[in-house]
């Protein structure tokens, strides 16, 4: 987690073409999704042409829980970011750029961006068990 991280809520996600036997077209093999709400003053959701690697995972560096538990705890409320030194930290993790996520976790992430740690708290707050409604 990157302190004061925003993520953006996108839906309606599709691929990019070119009709056959036409000159191929910009968007052609990009992702195509779909942000924000729309209404009669802003018009329609804005659509965002992404390149077709954001579906490619990468590997990051990441703290491993027991890491983030003792540098958290030895720095207290009051740390500043970086929790833990780049150079330290050397663990290496596969995660998915763009994440599917029920709706009903980002519902208010429509019309704003919303906090990665608020995001990921939200889903990692709800167990499967809790309702058939969370079993996709």
């Amino acid at each position: 987690n990157i302190p004061k991280t925003s993520l953006v809520v996108v839906y309606c996600l599709g691929m990019g073409s070119s009709p056959i036997g036409a000159t191929a077209s910009q968007i052609n093999g990009n992702v195509l999704v779909l942000q924000g709400d729309g209404n009669v003053e802003l018009g329609p959701p804005q659509p965002l042409c992404l390149p077709a690697s954001v579906v490619q995972p990468q590997t990051i560096a990441v703290m491993t829980a027991a890491e983030f538990s003792i540098n958290i705890t030895a720095k207290g409320t009051g740390y500043t970011y970086p929790l833990l030194a780049r150079n330290a930290v050397t663990n290496n993790e596969v995660i998915m750029q763009l994440a599917p996520i029920p709706p009903y976790f980002v519902y208010d992430g429509f019309e704003q961006d919303l906090d990665a740690a608020l995001v990921l708290e939200r889903v990692m707050s709800v167990s499967p068990t809790m309702n058939n409604m969370f079993i996709h």
